[in-house]
């Protein structure tokens, strides 16, 4: 064999292997797109816009008539009288209300103190003064 004949051999033999691989790409590309255009369909099945399913009617609003509702009412009333009964809190109307006590607020404290105290009010420190606790005065 000459080498032009090497040559020649090896052009045929590139060639042949370029359109060899030009078929497997073109045969991968269609395989990729139909594998796409079904996972596309298969994705959109079902969905609310197709004509295969209609979408589900609306759902009708839901009311309670007077009647029900009274009984709603009536039936939670016997419940926290039982709750009220249960405790034994009959008598709690007639007893008078405990005396709560309350942190006063940081602003015009002072002011609120010597009212309370009936004192002036007290000398400004470099610490503001701790909180006392009072009791609610029944509005």
């Amino acid at each position: 064999m000459t080498v032009e004949q090497l040559k020649a051999y090896a052009r045929a033999a590139l060639i042949a292997r370029l359109e060899a691989l030009d078929r497997e790409q073109r045969d991968v590309r269609a395989l990729l797109a139909r594998f796409t255009d079904e996972r596309t369909s298969a994705a959109h099945e079902g969905t609310p816009g197709d004509a295969a399913t209609p979408p589900p009617p609306p759902r009708a609003s839901r009311t309670i008539s007077a009647e029900g509702r009274q009984r709603i009412g009536d039936a939670a009333r016997r419940r926290w009288a039982a709750v009220r009964g249960a405790k034994g809190e009959g008598s709690a109307a007639a007893a008078p209300e405990p005396e709560v006590a309350r942190v006063l607020p940081r602003r015009r404290r002072s002011h609120r103190l010597a009212e309370h105290d009936g004192a002036s009010a007290p000398a400004a420190t470099a610490l503001p003064p701790m909180p006392r606790l009072i009791k609610a005065q029944a509005s």
